[in-house]
């Protein structure tokens, strides 16, 4: 059996054994080295969860501060907006009118109305664009015409090219020939017209509407028509040719619903052939004016 002895030579209080003992050696080196390696994987482990709880006690108050301040921010731009916006909206009658007529579908101008949410064919056809495109007439057209008395409408298939004639209306001996304000097939035709020809004169862009038209691209047609404070200039352009051409109506100064009393066949004519026709152009208006 080994010898265990201990080594004088360090002069040591504690016992060395001897390497004459390799199984205590062996036993000694054996019991130690799991220690070391488990102690380790602990502290990385401790250290990693104490550096993410930092950063995120860190970080949580920055970004509610962040949060705060820019919510400060878009709400004092929102109110600063508001406040501008109320301003020009006192003290500027043409930014009022622009606001109203956003808010509103329906516009008048000297006794006419004027629809906002539609496109125009310069002969005074209108355009609603949707899945599929209603057409009608202005308020110009009706109250220089008269009470429709009969509606001559195209036949369902029927293909129109933008500018081409769509539908016929007439008051006794007058008559006008509409031309489409878009390029499509109808699809429907308004089936109360028939029997209540009056819609045209009583609402023209709601319950007087005339044609549905299939468009493969009804953006590509909106493009063409007058909208937006272009149609307003252009309608009211217009309206003041047509007004001020009649010397007498009626003691009405503000224009109204009924010039068709104060035209004549001349005058009636002149209007067919030209500012309700095909050959119209929103560019002529301020460069040609009718003849009385």
């Amino acid at each position: 059996m080994a010898e265990f002895r201990p080594l004088h030579r360090f002069r040591s209080p504690i016992p060395v054994w001897s390497a004459d003992c390799p199984v205590g050696l062996s036993m000694v080196r054996v019991s130690r080295q799991p220690d070391a390696p488990k102690g380790l994987a602990m502290l990385k482990r401790t250290v990693f969860d104490a550096t993410v709880l930092l950063l995120v006690i860190a970080v949580f108050p920055v970004a509610i501060a962040l949060l705060f301040v820019l919510r400060g921010v878009v709400v004092i731009g929102g109110v600063a907006a508001l406040a501008i916006g109320a301003i020009v909206y006192s003290f500027s009658p043409g930014f009022r009118k622009w606001c109203e007529k956003l808010i509103e579908p329906l516009v008048q101008y000297r006794g006419l109305r004027l629809a906002t949410n539609v496109g125009f064919h310069p002969s005074h056809s209108w355009a609603r664009v949707d899945d599929e495109v209603m057409v009608g007439v202005d308020d110009l057209v009706q109250a220089t015409l008269g009470p429709v008395d009969d509606v001559q409408l195209p036949d369902s298939g029927t293909h129109v090219e933008r500018g081409q004639p769509l539908f016929t209306l007439r008051h006794g001996d007058r008559s006008i020939a509409v031309p489409s304000p878009v390029s499509g097939t109808v699809v429907g035709v308004n089936p109360d017209l028939r029997g209540h020809p009056e819609l045209i004169n009583t609402a023209p862009f709601a319950n007087g509407w005339v044609v549905r038209i299939h468009s493969e691209d009804p953006r590509g047609e909106w493009k063409h028509l007058l909208r937006g404070r272009r149609a307003w200039n252009w309608f009211r352009s217009a309206a003041d040719r047509v007004i001020d051409l009649v010397p007498d109506r009626g003691g009405n100064g503000n224009g109204g619903n009924e010039l068709y009393r104060h035209l004549d066949a001349g005058t009636w004519r002149q209007l067919s052939e030209t500012m309700f026709s095909a050959a119209a152009d929103d560019r002529d208006l301020k460069n040609q004016p009718l003849q009385a």
